[in-house]
């Protein structure tokens, strides 16, 4: 049930600059990713992702009133004990936690989505790879704040498009059932 969605009137954006380390095409250090994400700090985007080897920016980037999604991409499945470990530490500098994982099989998939169900909110979590797709969905039922979609072209393996994310949740909750 997603009585507690919240309706907005725009969609909110989140400036991103993924280092090489967690699967994007930055390859800088610290000080060139602070002059590349700096512009963005002064506009309308609403949320800045920060992976935690830039955490030392966090106070700046709060500074300027925006909120920080603190991030962690993992070409692996931790442990249940561990990704505990790894959401304290990105709510030491963070408004929203992002985990994103890559199960080996199924019932890591499983235990990722446990693991959302019962961490605090607000959280954000995902899955890398297109083999647990459909486990994008039960992320997204399991209490995921959002769910990354995409409007014509994937940014990552198993994304779905924006229009068939809505249909399931208008499956999911319908208006009059």
């Amino acid at each position: 049930d997603f009585d507690d969605t919240q309706p907005c009137e725009r969609i909110p954006t989140i400036a991103t600059i993924r280092s090489r380390k967690e699967g994007g095409e930055f390859d800088g250090g610290i000080g060139d990713w602070h002059l590349a994400i700096k512009p963005w700090l002064s506009t309308a985007c609403d949320y800045i992702d920060v992976e935690e080897q830039f955490t030392p920016l966090a106070e700046e980037i709060h500074s300027y009133g925006k909120k920080i999604i603190a991030s962690v991409h993992m070409n692996r499945m931790p442990g249940l004990s561990e990704l505990s470990n790894i959401e304290k530490r990105l709510r030491s500098y963070g408004d929203i936690v992002k985990i994103v994982v890559a199960p080996g099989s199924m019932s890591d998939a499983a235990d990722f989505v446990k693991f959302t169900a019962d961490a605090q909110k607000p959280i954000i979590t995902s899955i890398m790879g297109s083999e647990f797709a459909k486990v994008r969905i039960a992320l997204m039922i399991a209490g995921s704040a959002l769910i990354y979609c995409h409007a014509g072209r994937q940014a990552s393996a198993g994304q779905y498009h924006i229009a068939d994310v809505q249909k399931i949740i208008e499956i999911l909750n319908p208006v009059n059932p």
